[in-house]
């Protein structure tokens, strides 16, 4: 039982660690980082670069359910100081994307480069 539990808490702070590593990713492209630097995150948290990614601003109450709904390579920050969450979203679909937002207070900004996605935000 001993090694079960030891297995499962590895497990978690191995989860751990990549969230943190997809949030320090998301950091770093809002923040316009260079390519060097984000190709460099983009290795430490395992992710694929998309062709381009399209930032949503909410609230972050809603940030965490909505990205449930959407591609699973989505990144998400829900602790901004002003209680705003921002996804990055994958290749989106627009029109689909707006809809899927629909019911939600959300602004949608402009599909951009992925390395870029600053100026989607």
């Amino acid at each position: 039982a001993a090694s079960a539990a030891g297995h499962a808490d590895e497990l978690a702070a191995r989860g751990r660690a990549h969230e943190r590593h997809l949030e320090h990713l998301a950091r770093d492209l809002l923040a316009g980082a260079s390519p060097e630097v984000l190709l460099a995150s983009c290795q430490r948290a395992g992710w694929q670069p998309p062709v381009s990614l399209t930032a949503v601003l909410l609230p972050a109450v809603q940030a965490r359910p909505v990205y449930r709904a959407l591609d699973p390579s989505t990144l998400v920050l829900d602790d901004l100081p002003d209680a705003t969450g921002v996804l990055l979203v994958p290749d989106a679909d627009r029109a689909r994307l707006l809809r899927q937002l629909a019911d939600r207070t959300a602004v949608v900004g402009p599909a951009r480069p992925w390395a870029r996605a600053s100026a989607s935000y």
